[in-house]
């Protein structure tokens, strides 16, 4: 039995590492209220980039009025809930630009009309390094 365990473990302990890498920052004036993140989770089954754009003048309670007035069209024309939401969004790359790295992800959420759609929820995973930075 114990044989089996270490050979399990062997096979499958180096498939839940994972490496992660974050950055964020406040967006320049006129922006101010702004801040940026940008989170890259890479494993052996993938890598996931996340960039996102919060209002950190919004609270908890005001939340759902900010997304409603900042989302992208499509995810408000969603059947959306408001329970979990949260005053950031998830920005999009405009064209071709690849927003893996701070370098990229700042000046798009940043800009005066960033390419946002979706909100980040309370139970999405880059929400974990955004609450304790925004709160």
């Amino acid at each position: 039995m114990r044989k089996i365990t270490t050979i399990a473990l062997t096979l499958f302990l180096p498939l839940s590492v994972a490496c992660t890498t974050e950055s964020y920052g406040e967006c320049p004036t006129p922006n101010d209220e702004l801040l940026w993140f940008q989170k890259t989770q890479a494993g052996p089954l993938g890598t996931n980039n996340w960039c996102a754009v919060c209002n950190s003048t919004v609270s908890r309670a005001e939340a759902s009025a900010w997304v409603e007035d900042n989302a992208g069209e499509s995810f408000l024309d969603s059947d959306w809930s408001t329970d979990g939401v949260t005053p950031c969004l998830y920005v999009y790359p405009s064209g071709d630009e690849d927003l893996s790295t701070k370098a990229t992800c700042k000046p798009a959420a940043c800009e005066d009309d960033p390419n946002v759609n979706d909100a980040v929820y309370e139970s999405h995973g880059v929400w974990d390094f955004i609450e304790p930075i925004l709160y």
